[in-house]
């Protein structure tokens, strides 16, 4: 099994980010779940370049990176540099890409907590956002575990469970909409008619109704009237869909809670 670091940069004489604004990287993301079918382990997204780990030869990295660079163009800001691609030689020289990819965001002081980057696949690898195929980081580093990559970007736990009923209906209906939206990838307003847009929307209702938080709450959040809300409930979201929300609002109260116990 051959794995490849990928390495894309925009070019030396421009040095200007790669992605202008969040809508940027959002469909950076999407385009990046669309190429690497089956074979992306790790990314990192930020400022002027961007890593992958991909579980392929060094020939098919190599096309791998091609068609990322022709899939972005419209999407980046700059034109890139030629890629750079290095063979991962053993399980440590993986182990350490782990860290590596991981503390980019912190690294290059993106926004925010690392955890909550959006250009960090630290929620995909805690199954807290759906954009694309599931990273393979199982098949690359069998010993990978949640635990470790929480702790790279300074959070504690063994796993990110989904919310619980209590813990959703103390986030409320508008927290719930911002969660749906990091989860599934689009803009926090949820709005357009995109499959992810609508996607987030109804899994956004049906989550806040199931946990008992009021239709006119939910309506409100969502900018809907109370007498249309009910066109979000039908068809059923996936179970699946609405763990990965409920797990993005476990992440980010995690993010507060180790937020709080530094300020002490």
């Amino acid at each position: 099994m051959d794995i490849c670091h990928i390495t894309l940069a925009a070019e030396e004489d421009s040095r200007l980010p790669l992605f202008a604004d969040e809508v940027a990287y959002l469909k950076a993301l999407h385009l990046l779940g669309a190429v690497c079918v089956g074979c992306l382990a790790l990314f990192a997204l930020v400022a002027e370049h961007l890593h992958l780990v991909v579980q392929a030869s060094r020939g098919a990295a190599g096309r791998l990176a091609q068609a990322i660079i022709l899939s972005l163009d419209t999407v980046v800001s700059t034109p890139f540099a030629p890629s750079h691609i290095r063979v991962v030689e053993d399980r440590g020289h993986m182990r350490w890409l782990l860290r590596y990819v991981l503390e980019q965001a912190a690294k290059h002081g993106m926004p925010g907590h690392p955890a909550l980057w959006i250009g960090s696949c630290l929620a995909d690898l805690v199954s807290a956002r759906l954009v694309g195929p599931p990273l393979c980081i199982s098949t690359v580093l069998p010993d990978y575990s949640h635990a470790s990559a929480l702790q790279i970007v300074g959070l504690t736990g063994s796993d990110v469970p989904p919310a619980s009923r209590q813990a959703l209906r103390a986030a409320g209906a508008s927290r719930i909409k911002l969660a749906a939206a990091a989860a599934l990838g689009v803009a926090p307003s949820l709005a357009g008619n995109r499959p992810a847009a609508r996607l987030a929307r109804r899994a956004s209702a049906q989550l806040a109704i199931r946990v008992g938080i009021r239709p006119g709450e939910v309506a409100a959040a969502l900018g809907r009237s109370p007498n249309t809300l009910y066109r979000l409930y039908r068809p059923e979201v996936p179970i699946d869909v609405l763990k990965a929300v409920a797990r993005r609002v476990t992440l980010e109260n995690m993010v507060q809670q180790q937020l709080a116990r530094a300020r002490k």
